[in-house]
């Protein structure tokens, strides 16, 4: 009788120890859930947060990401020096995809001017040859900015 006590107890054990796993597990799948639920409310405050970041910039012209990097810098030569001091007008290398809207946008933005007019100069690439081989020079665009009288853009020269 002795022997078969022993199997029972084990039995006993064994539904115990399921006892307790069905427990833990009961306790992890609400940890789970709580865990869920949390990370859902953050997800929605990151939401809000973004929908105010979008709120701001409406507002505002950001000068971050592409619109920033369509303004290259202002082009420096005698011409342009020229140009500056006796007309008002003043010339920078932009973007080749870069649009006389923008970039009247963007200068008004930057340096609290009025634009009055801006001119365009596109100039193609250049090939150059070496042996067989062709390649070309970039191209590059510059915008001549006219700006109203008795204002001055500082250009840090």
């Amino acid at each position: 009788m002795s022997v078969l006590n022993i199997f029972k107890k084990k039995e006993t054990k064994e539904k115990k120890t399921e006892e307790v796993k069905e427990k833990k597990v009961g306790k992890k799948k609400v940890e789970e859930k709580k865990v869920e639920k949390k990370k859902v409310e953050e997800k929605k405050v990151e939401k809000e947060v973004i929908e105010e970041k979008k709120v701001e910039v409406k507002n505002k012209i950001v000068l971050e990401g592409s619109s920033s990097a369509l303004l290259l810098h202002p082009y420096l030569s005698e011409k342009s020096t020229i140009l500056r001091d006796g007309q008002n007008k003043y010339i920078f290398e932009v973007s080749p995809r870069a649009t006389k809207n923008e970039i009247k946008k963007l200068l008004e933005n930057i340096y609290h001017i009025e634009v009055t007019k801006i001119n365009t100069i596109n100039t193609p690439a250049k090939v150059k040859r070496w042996r067989q081989k062709k390649s070309y020079f970039s191209r590059n665009k510059k915008m001549i900015v006219t700006i109203k009288e008795g204002q001055k853009i500082e250009l840090g020269i």
